[in-house]
């Protein structure tokens, strides 16, 4: 028979528990040789023999070289990060150990020594009653029992308390919340109920620190608040401070905004809460030539070019448009394209040369003008015009979306893609491989003829794992992103399931064949024991 692993609550931990493959990182040579001071003194102390303390130090010694040999290199981010994340500043007392190795308490029995811990945290500004902090340290726990530890105050009786789960190495543990003590009062204990009689628990990379603005959420009114980093808390009174006119504006241009006033002192980010409209002065447009007052209201400036509209070409017809044609309403002047303005037959219209001829838009891929046009004079298509051939103005383009359509009752007209070339739909496509791609969606419209075109990788949530006992299968949507999940095998689409120890109980009648076989059940990952 075999006994199911009992459930933990979540922790905010990271780390590695008994029987995990080991990975060196220098947090773990650093914890062990201070393991190995530590115990040179208790003997010292005499609270070890000197046989005890040898096989202390040599199983310590056995693991740091089995350790090295696995990872001979430490990672240099884990040797140069800081202890508190998100960049917070550490405020944990230099007057107290870096490291420690605790053994032996009792319940509320001080961790850190609390009279150097009150006098450091009476000089820090912000531990008061109701601020925020964060608590958080690499632990190593080699018993049997979880281990509680924190700061006493509260409603509760604690606050800040991290529980360090038993048999795991290098967990990195976290506590957010309030202060509930001050600093003459604060001590940071042991606070489990059992007593801590056997094992021992090490704690290093140790951060304690106020939370800062600058990882704060946002303020809810941005348009009126803005995070000031610099200042510590986590909610909006504490983290976000007004945003000023005169700091944040400037009411441009002025020929149609000018400052509030109590611009100096008025609160806000926008032109809209920081400055007053100019409207354009009714008369400011009576008297001046060639320029009129628009229809609509409303508008902001105080100059004719602002609020005034001038005439344009485009609203002036041609006295007689059998000698005269519209010239173009857009002029190009320095490499930018402007409206023509006017208002005469001087300067709106010209005479009718077949070169000035427009063809209507929707003509001119299968028209165009007789090379000739600008010595004939004419105001029509069939004298100004002659047709245009696929053959002689557009070459389909070889590839896998389009092939050139055939002519029919003699050349085909036109000068376009569509009009001279078919397109090529996936509808009428068969993927390579049917057993690892499908279709896109809406074949009968989409354009292409190749795999890439026209097929997808199959998904994952149509797929059903091999073998159950040995894979199970991975979620449908793959995260941060969402996306569904693609694949047809149990390599993309399934987990594999590794053989656990525990499987194999009693010992007395089963071995474990290894944590690298595939299985879960007592067939797959255990032999029998005669």
């Amino acid at each position: 028979s075999s006994v199911a692993p009992s459930k933990r609550p979540q922790q905010t931990a990271v780390g590695q528990r008994r029987g995990d493959s080991p990975q060196v990182t220098r947090q773990h040579v650093v914890h062990l040789l201070l393991e190995m001071k530590t115990l040179g003194a208790a003997l010292a102390a005499g609270v070890l023999s000197e046989l005890a303390l040898a096989n202390k130090v040599r199983l310590r010694k056995e693991t740091l070289e089995s350790m090295l040999k696995a990872d001979p290199e430490a990672s240099a981010a884990e040797a140069t990060a800081g202890p508190c994340p998100h960049g917070e500043p550490n405020r944990y007392p230099d007057t107290l150990p870096t490291s420690l190795t605790i053994v032996g308490k009792n319940k509320l029995d001080m961790i850190w020594d609390t009279e150097t811990l009150r006098e450091a945290l009476k000089q820090e500004a912000q531990w008061k009653i109701g601020n925020p902090w964060i608590l958080q340290a690499t632990f190593t726990n080699n018993g049997k029992f979880d281990r509680k530890f924190g700061f006493q105050g509260g409603p509760h009786g604690g606050f800040l308390e991290v529980t360090v789960p038993s048999g795991c190495i290098d967990c990195v543990v976290m506590a957010e919340g309030n202060v509930q003590s001050s600093a003459n009062h604060t001590e940071f204990q042991y606070r489990s109920d059992a007593n801590f009689t056997s094992g021992e628990v090490t704690m290093t990379n140790i951060c304690l620190a106020p939370k800062s603005c600058k990882n704060f959420a946002g303020c809810p009114r941005p348009s009126f608040q803005k995070l000031d980093p610099e200042l510590f808390g986590d909610s909006e009174s504490a983290c976000c401070v007004n945003r000023m006119c005169k700091d944040e504006v400037a009411c441009l241009p002025d020929t149609q905004y000018e400052p509030k006033a109590d611009f100096e002192t008025h609160v806000g980010s926008t032109r809209a809460a920081c400055c007053h409209p100019k409207e354009c002065p009714e008369d400011i447009c009576d008297g001046e030539h060639g320029w009129v007052k628009p229809s609509s209201v409303g508008i902001l400036g105080s100059t004719r070019e602002e609020c005034c509209v001038q005439r344009e070409c485009i609203d002036w017809n041609c006295t007689d448009m059998t000698i005269w044609r519209q010239k173009p309403v857009i002029v190009s002047e320095g490499g930018k394209n402007y409206t023509r303005k006017g208002w005469s037959d001087v300067e709106c219209c010209e005479e009718h040369m077949c070169s000035d001829y427009e063809i209507q838009s929707e003509l001119k891929t299968v028209w165009q003008l007789k090379p000739d046009a600008a010595s004939i004079a004419g105001n029509n298509i069939s004298t100004c015009c002659e047709p245009r051939f696929c053959k002689d103005s557009f070459t389909c383009p070889n590839n896998t979306q389009w092939t050139t359509r055939p002519d029919t009752n003699g050349p085909r007209a036109g000068s376009t893609q569509e009009e001279c070339c078919s397109q090529l739909f996936c509808s009428t496509y068969e993927c390579s491989n049917t057993s690892t791609l499908q279709k896109k969606t809406d074949p009968d419209s989409r354009p292409g003829s190749t795999d890439d075109e026209c097929c997808e990788q199959k998904f994952c949530k149509d797929y059903t794992c091999s073998d159950d006992t040995k894979w199970v299968h991975l979620s449908e949507q793959v995260g941060p992103t969402n996306l569904d999940r693609r694949g047809s095998s149990d390599e993309e689409c399934c987990d594999p399931i590794f053989c656990r120890s525990e499987i194999c109980e009693p010992l007395t009648q089963w071995k474990f064949k290894g944590n690298d076989v595939m299985g879960s059940s007592v067939a797959q990952c255990c032999e029998p024991i005669y």
